[in-house]
């Protein structure tokens, strides 16, 4: 934040992200895994949140073998759902 223009402003949204509150409801919108301590979630939602648990338990994708084949799979795509 060196360079930023408004490094303050920056700080604030950082530390603001960082609020519990602001925890909780990343949680609830898009099921992101609390990353500061001591936020409560409700079981319910604990159970469908991307956490460092579950994070490593996804599966990894094989990025030298998707992108060998990306530019085909953009032109499958743009042929037959764009188009349509």
């Amino acid at each position: 934040m060196n360079k930023a223009p408004h490094p303050g402003l920056a700080q604030r949204f950082v530390n603001a992200l960082l609020e519990p509150s602001a925890q909780q409801a990343m949680a609830e919108s898009n099921y992101n895994g609390p990353t500061v301590k001591g936020v409560q979630l409700a079981p319910d939602l604990a159970a469908k949140v991307v956490g460092q648990e579950r994070a490593a338990e996804l599966r990894k994708l094989d990025w030298a073998a998707i992108n060998k084949s990306r530019s085909a799979w953009t032109d499958r795509w743009n042929k037959e759902i764009e188009t349509s």
